[in-house]
């Protein structure tokens, strides 16, 4: 298995908030059980631990220095 790459690393946030949606949906629908209200205060505590990943996520994609490709000379090196 290799790095993961831009896109991947995109469209792993993109589930992650498509998760979220379902997550919201669930938690504002119908009453189905006793103990609903219970388990959608976990949900929502769930969904709220995610947004907050997402948001990491997110300002360490945005925040990223792109580096000069490696190359045979200067292979090790970053560029500052």
């Amino acid at each position: 298995m290799g790095r993961r790459t831009r896109e991947t690393r995109w469209a792993s946030l993109g589930l992650d908030l498509l998760g979220l949606v379902i997550l919201y949906f669930v938690i504002s629908g119908p009453v189905v059980f006793n103990a609903d209200h219970q388990v959608k205060q976990v949900l929502a505590l769930l969904m709220l631990l995610c947004l907050v990943t997402c948001g990491l996520d997110l300002y360490r994609f945005l925040a990223r220095k792109t580096l000069a490709p490696r190359n045979a000379q200067g292979a090790g090196k970053t560029v500052a």
